[in-house]
């Protein structure tokens, strides 16, 4: 799993946990077990980091 932040051109940002991206359509789409779980215009995505969750060994989450 990955964490996706969304930097918006209006203002913001918004974390995404999920395990890909793409973009189709128009439309930036991200996925979890092939289920759409965010999507967002490509015209108000100014870019997308992705970085890894921290090891689930360290309790978080619990």
């Amino acid at each position: 799993m990955k964490n996706f932040k969304v930097f918006l051109n209006f203002g913001g940002a918004s974390f995404i946990p999920a395990e890909r991206w793409e973009q189709e359509d128009g439309w930036y789409k991200f996925y979890r077990e092939d289920s759409v779980i965010a999507e967002f215009a490509a015209m108000s995505v100014e870019k997308i980091e992705e970085r890894s969750f921290p090891p689930e060994s360290n309790g978080a989450g619990k």
